[in-house]
């Protein structure tokens, strides 16, 4: 017995050793794990934040047109950390441009955001395309649509908005273009330009300081007319027809290009529903603003009445291109010969590509998805200043399809038993009279009839009479 109580109690004591280096050794292991964890926290926290994207407004600025609409979202976008706005640079396009300067400035003193986004003045006038030239167009041509201009006033003689001119926000003394320059060095390969008017002041950015161009992270357009017809000219969009020469030197530029021209912004529009959601607040001054626009008394007197949105799509891309649901590549130009196709975007296709040593390939948005999710968040609370946007239900808009040539054709053959009262001629599709001249304008992929030269015209007003004459006879 006594024995075996000596064997039992050395087992014992041999057995304690073994337990307290257990615990110590989980102990460490429970120590070592804590500052493992701790140094991990310290180095999460010294890591940077997720970079916002740095962007440039280079815009032909107006007081809430399409242009202003984008500053507004553009700011509270930068007030609540999305984007950072590095400034605003100004060019003139749909107003001359002290006014346009003049518009730019009250929407940041508007903001409260005149210590934290600079203003600063552009190109006063396109490279070539000056008033002059863009009169006698309008009488030769009839031309009209989003342009419209009276001559050059004064710099003095600007028109205040609703709620006065600006107070506290000041004009920046260094030129627009040579911020550009000074802002892409400062940030190389960083800064996006999201140009939503004439492209002047780019193209002399570029011309001033060729070295810029592999520093620009890209550029997105809101511009051009590729498969549908423009709205300025029958050939060309009106930021593309303004300064075409600029257009073509920039596009010729091997940056990261995007377009967002009218052939999504046609898909992308704008009713009353929505409209009366973003003015809901009638005492808030950009409801004020909107509901003395153009589209608000166009509403007034047809309820059913829409407007396209068009700047807006090029900020939504620059936010998150995943917005875009089809996206072609082609090589793009712009045809700068005068007469009624200056202007004209051209996109050729891969099959196409009569001039790849001379172009550049970029992005042209075809479809864009409806729902704008991230653009509701900032844009109801800046332009309603009513809350969040889960207030407002979400909603898709109807995709408008634009008919492609087969659809022409159909309507074509649909209308072949419709015959002129005075011949037996058949009635064509989007018939334009300019200047005495029948224009025939069928969108097709890739050229449109309006590039015919004035011998093609001539020719076909002789072959249209000689059918009259005959079909009389």
């Amino acid at each position: 017995m006594r024995r075996r109580r000596r064997s039992a109690e050395r087992k014992r004591d041999s057995a304690q050793p073994q337990q307290i280096d257990r615990g110590y050794s989980a102990m460490l292991d429970c120590v070592r794990m804590r500052q493992i964890s701790i140094f991990l926290i310290a180095l999460l926290c010294a890591m940077p934040a997720a970079a916002q994207e740095k962007l440039i407004l280079d815009s032909d600025y107006t007081t809430i047109g399409d242009d202003g609409q984008v500053g507004v979202m553009a700011m509270q976008l930068h007030a609540e950390g999305v984007i950072n706005l590095l400034g605003i640079t100004v060019v003139a396009g749909n107003n001359w441009l002290p006014q346009e300067v003049s518009d730019a400035l009250k929407a940041v003193d508007r903001m409260g955001l005149t210590d934290t986004i600079p203003v600063y003045a552009g190109a006063r006038y396109p490279l070539v395309h000056d008033y002059k030239t863009m009169t006698y167009e309008r009488d030769l041509y009839n031309i009209g649509g989003s342009w419209f201009r009276r001559p050059e006033p004064r710099d003095d003689e600007l028109t205040a908005p609703l709620d006065g001119f600006a107070v506290k926000a000041k004009v920046q003394p260094q030129h627009a273009v040579n911020f550009i320059i000074e802002t892409v060095k400062k940030y190389p390969r960083q800064v996006t330009l999201l140009v939503i008017g004439p492209v002047t002041n780019i193209a002399l950015a570029i011309r001033m300081a060729p070295e810029i161009v592999p520093l620009i992270k890209r550029i997105v357009y809101m511009g051009g007319a590729f498969e549908v017809r423009g709205n300025t000219t029958p050939a060309a969009e009106m930021n593309i027809w303004y300064d075409a020469e600029a257009a073509r030197a920039v596009f010729r530029q091997p940056i990261e290009q995007v377009f967002i021209p009218l052939d999504v912004t046609n898909t992308v529009p704008l009713n009353k529903a929505t409209f009366d959601k973003i003015t809901a607040n009638k005492d808030h001054i950009i409801a004020k603003l909107l509901l003395a626009s153009g589209f608000a008394r166009a509403l007034q007197q047809n309820p059913k009445a829409t407007s396209n949105i068009y700047d807006t799509l090029a900020l939504a891309y620059a936010i998150d291109a995943s917005y875009a649901t089809e996206v072609a590549e082609m090589w793009v130009d712009v045809d700068t010969n005068w007469g009624p196709s200056y202007g004209h975007t051209l996109g050729y296709r891969d099959p196409q590509k009569p001039a790849a040593n001379h172009l550049q390939k970029h992005k042209v948005v075809l479809r864009f998805d409806n729902v704008l999710q991230a653009l509701r968040r900032s844009a109801h609370a800046a332009l309603a200043g009513r809350g969040p946007a889960d207030e407002f239900p979400l909603r898709r808009w109807p995709v408008v399809r634009t008919p492609d040539i087969d659809d022409l054709k159909e309507k074509q053959r649909n209308h072949e038993a419709s015959r002129c009262s005075r011949c037996d001629c058949r009635i064509c599709l989007f018939v334009f009279n300019l200047c005495h001249i029948h224009f025939v304008f069928f969108r097709t992929r890739n050229r449109c009839s309006l590039q015919r030269t004035p011998g093609e015209f001539r020719r076909q007003r002789r072959q249209s009479r000689l059918q009259h004459r005959h079909h009389a006879e």
